[in-house]
């Protein structure tokens, strides 16, 4: 039975009780035990008692406050509130920073029923955002006018918003009052009540039970900020539940030290359950101060702290010394972005942290978070973010895009959330369909985000559905390729965003935007750290630096997200502009020097720019790894810097750039390349092409290496998704591509080259071959041989291919123009681009393979001596009747005879679309033993269509449970 993507989280316990009224049972309890330290404020903070850090210190005190203390705040600020005419339903506007105060006029809000708004005071400086914020939060009051209150942190604050109130019936209080102020009121002089008036709100609270609201905006990264109502007993309940659970439960008295600002939906959660558990909240300061933050948790001893993956990195690199390690810390628990591998190492290793925690939720709402990981793999699955499990209360769902069921397990699809603290809809924006009423009435969200579930019920995040680059086809997401910048500590300080941008070609292309400039020696090993790690199709085409975008921080929303839309915007400027200059400068260079000197220079500056790699004059041109896209976007850079085309199959010759450079150089007329041709070398190479697709070598790990099909391209596995368990995978090229052996090669020949080229990337074993079609016979040959040199082979994984049987009748001599007519060269599909006819060497590539094919009799296993058996798993596409091939090529031979090879005239294509009637071993059985060779089938899949979208995430997952089986 397939399992559906689905989880729930524990049930949240039945609570009839107020946020108020729960703050109320702990002040009862705990009234003696610390509640809140806050070292940047004076410990006699409008005289009410403080404990000292240590008996007889007064000089170094700071705030420290009791349960009992915090509620004597609470009920002065709420009195004096009160005495000024607010009651339920009224606003309250902080712009303030984490304070006593924050913390008194936010319980204050909840005693008395008032909507709590807290905003980020930069927030000042966006007219347009903020006079919405304004204009939102006095509409969801109601519609008669409402007493509204503004609290302002400091002083500056106060011309902002005066301008931004102007009509407007409000009082305006300032915390750091410092002169008279026209016009406000001090905080100071509203805790200036009689201690008889500290008494009177008992009655209120437990007769009445007034609503309980926060209004927060989530970041509109493309349009106004949306208003969300949190209920506070609901999101901080469930977090402050989720807390309690599992091995390492929180416990009233240790210590929270808490830098996140109190407008962020993460902060005030953090804030709320705090209370809620009676864990005593250290503020470090008003705001986060790296190193002061760094001080506190040493001084308080700190058990717990939570942090966005930015804050980490300023963290590690404010400790000075191995002993100010944060060991106290039993908990790190990090949210607002997901974290890259090297941000749970600095909690680890270089913060000194015992514990990371990833906790996943937005303003909406919080949806999931991990268990308590000791190590980075246990948040850090290779190209995806472990989330964990839903928070209580908490459903999760995956499902297709436009759909509200959910897929099976294990695939990916955009995440849908219902629950208790899950906000009722937007308030003053429309919500874009991604709130729906389900089956059973309840509410759901579609998250936006990109995902999968496992069968344990575990969530990985995959990325943005917003932010996919779709590459010639392919989708990248940007969170990947940053991802693996962040393990290596010198871009992880870049803070590298990666953005789409146009592109003539591929349609888009990714581009990376860094914090800094860069030298050109460190651009280019960013570029060749994804190469090496994820392959070249997501090699960001430029690394650009904030400056030369006219920036000198990166663009943030409101609550302090990266803007990475308005990053594309000012990407897409900057690269119009440079492009604009590079044709101005060619103009200005058409006649300095020969046309082939022209050619030379554009050529090896598109490929630099291109493949993010210096070369020399010693390089392989084949071992610059240039895809089919990437070819094609480089010839048409060098097309519009010189006016002439060069042929794509000179980007997989096995000559050295130094070589084709001398050919290219003698070009004098453009007319002599309508007859220029890539020079064939001698002889194949010792070792071909090779190209790490994904996955991390480690020694003694089994690797998994990929023939290619008949075409002899490394790059047709590019499509493969990231295989779960990180396994290293290659592919390899053909080395016989414009070689004076391309048409005559052997299997036997092209397998001793091949299992070279693996040995030389892994000296020792165990080893895993695969292949597609040819790529599957080749596959053997190499499991042949390299067991016929003692080597550990654990498997081939075939996709779509019988074993090698001469053919019993003669058969007209195949060609290109022959296996046209068949069918057997459909036009490459890429997303958003015409269709591209298969280059003309890969055309005469797949006749070689055929004759190779025709020629070779494989040899069994069992003709070795001593080796150890060897596994075959067949992927079977579900379509396609191979058996029929015979009678095709006489069918087309007779159509190629009759009307010539421009013929537009096919053959039934029947054999390649026919349902598969019978699914077998396919003759393996007989090379390597009945018991050793299993098999599945790929629905849906023909034989050309196995690796394409759609089609190869469901082979990608057979492969995937293939491999830990053989």
């Amino acid at each position: 039975m397939i399992q559906p993507s689905e989880s729930t989280g524990s049930p949240l316990p039945k609570n009839d009780l107020t946020i108020n009224e729960l703050w109320l049972r702990n002040v009862h309890k705990y009234e003696s035990a610390l509640a809140l330290i806050c070292t940047h404020q004076a410990s006699d903070l409008y005289g009410i008692s403080n404990l000292s850090i240590k008996k007889g210190e007064d000089k170094d005190a700071y705030l420290r406050w009791t349960h009992g203390d915090v509620e004597r705040a609470i009920k002065i600020f709420s009195n004096s509130l009160r005495r000024e005419g607010f009651e339920e339903g009224d606003i309250i506007f902080t712009f303030a920073g984490n304070s006593a105060e924050s913390v008194i006029s936010t319980w204050a809000a909840f005693r008395i029923g008032l909507i709590h708004v807290p905003i980020n005071p930069k927030n000042l400086s966006y007219d347009r955002e903020i006079r919405h914020m304004l204009n939102t939060s006095i509409s969801a009051s109601g519609s008669s006018p409402r007493k509204i209150a503004i609290i302002a942190g400091t002083g500056d604050l106060c011309s902002s918003i005066e301008e931004l109130t102007a009509g407007l019936d409000c009082i305006k209080i300032l915390v750091d009052f410092k002169g008279s102020g026209t016009g406000w009121i001090s905080f100071e002089d509203l805790m200036q009540m009689p201690n008889e008036d500290c008494q009177d709100d008992h009655h209120i609270i437990n007769t009445l039970k007034p609503q309980e609201r926060s209004l927060f905006f989530t970041s509109g990264t493309t349009s106004l900020p949306k208003g969300c109502f949190l209920e506070p007993s609901a999101s901080p309940l469930a977090v402050a539940i989720g807390w309690q659970q599992g091995d390492q439960a929180m416990s009233p008295g240790e210590k929270f030290a808490l830098a996140l600002p109190n407008n962020h939906a993460f902060g005030h959660q953090c804030l709320m359950a705090c209370f809620l558990n009676a864990i005593t909240v250290v503020f470090s300061g008003s705001g986060f101060i790296p190193e002061r933050m760094t001080e506190t948790i040493h001084k308080e001893q700190c058990q717990y702290t939570a942090l966005v993956p930015t804050m980490v990195l300023a963290l590690s690199l404010s400790q000075r010394t191995p002993e100010k390690k944060l060991t106290s810390l039993r908990r790190v628990i990090l949210a607002g972005a997901p974290p890259s591998e090297e941000t749970v190492r600095i909690c680890l290793e270089d913060l000194g942290a015992s514990g990371v925690q990833n906790q996943y939720g937005m303003t909406e709402g919080t949806l999931a978070s991990t268990n308590i990981a000791q190590n980075v793999s246990d948040l850090i699955v290779p190209g995806h973010v472990l989330l964990g499990k839903p928070f209580p209360g908490a459903k999760i769902r995956i499902c297709a895009q436009g759909s509200k069921l959910p897929v099976p397990a294990g695939t990916t699809g955009q995440m849908h959330f219902c629950g208790p603290s899950l906000i009722a809809g937007y308030l003053g924006l429309p919500d874009d369909d991604q709130f729906y009423i389900g089956d059973n009435g309840e509410t759901w969200f579609r998250t936006g985000d990109k995902a999968f579930m496992g069968d344990d019920g575990q969530l990985y995040l995959v990325g943005r559905f917003k932010e996919t680059i779709i590459r010639a086809g392919e989708n990248i997401e940007p969170s990947a390729i940053e991802a693996v910048l962040c393990q290596d500590l010198e871009f992880y300080a870049l803070e590298p965003q990666v953005v789409r941008s146009p592109d003539e070609i591929a349609g888009e292309v990714p581009v990376v935007v860094i914090n800094c400039e860069v030298d050109a020696d460190t651009a280019y090993q960013l570029k060749a750290t994804i190469r090496e790690r994820m392959g070249p199709l997501y090699v960001p085409t430029e690394v650009i630096p904030l400056q030369s975008l006219g920036l000198k921080s990166f663009p943030r929303t409101m609550s302090g997200k990266i803007q990475k839309k308005r990053l594309e915007e000012l990407v897409f400027k900057q690269r119009l502009h440079s492009s604009n200059s590079q044709n101005l400068d060619h103009d200005r260079r058409t006649n300095e020097g020969s046309l082939g000197s022209q050619i030379v220079a554009s050529l090896l500056s598109a490929i630099e720019q291109h493949k993010g790699m210096a070369i020399d004059d010693t390089t392989r041109i084949m071992d610059l790894g240039v895809d089919s896209i990437t070819s094609i976007t480089i010839n048409h850079q060098v097309q519009k810097e010189t006016g002439v085309s060069l042929p794509s199959s000179l980007f997989f010759t096995q000559m050295r750039v130094g070589t084709l450079s001398d050919h290219l150089s003698t070009i004098s007329d453009p007319m002599e390349l309508l007859n220029f041709s890539v020079p064939m070398t001698e002889e194949p190479p010792e070792l071909c092409f090779s190209a790490l697709l994904q996955g991390t070598p480690k020694p003694g790990c089994p690797a998994l290496f990929l023939l290619p099909p008949g075409s002899g391209y490394a790059f047709s596995y590019n499509s493969l998704p990231k295989f779960s368990n990180d396994i290293a995978v290659y592919s390899l090229g053909s080395p016989f591509f414009m070689t004076k052996s391309e048409s005559t090669w052997s299997v036997e020949e092209a397998a001793a080259i091949y299992a070279r080229t693996i040995l030389s990337l892994q000296a020792h074993g165990p080893y895993i071959l695969g292949g597609w079609s040819m790529g599957a016979i080749l596959a053997y040959e190499v499991a042949f041989q390299l067991s016929q040199q003692g080597k550990d082979i654990l498997g081939v994984i075939n996709l779509d291919m019988g074993a090698s049987r001469p053919l019993t009748t003669k058969i007209p001599e195949p060609c290109v123009e022959l296996f046209k007519i068949m069918g057997f060269y459909p036009p490459i599909h890429h997303e958003g681009q015409p269709d591209m006819e298969i280059p003309g060497y890969r055309k005469r590539h797949s006749v070689s393979s055929f004759c190779a094919k025709m020629r070779y009799s494989p040899r069994p296993m069992s003709s070795l001596v001593n080796a150890k058996p060897v596994r075959i798993f067949v992927i079977w596409a579900a379509h396609g009747d191979h058996d029929r091939l015979p009678n095709v090529i006489f069918e087309a031979d007779e159509i190629l005879k009759k009307y010539g090879p421009h013929t537009q005239l096919r053959t039934d294509q029947g054999w390649l679309r026919l349902p598969r009637e019978t699914f077998d071993s396919g003759g393996w059985e007989e090379l390597v033993g009945a018991k050793n060779v299993d098999f599945e089938t790929a629905d849906g899949a023909f034989h050309d269509t196995i690796l394409e979208p759609g089609i190869v995430e469901s082979v990608a997952a057979q492969m995937d449970r293939a491999v830990p089986e053989i």
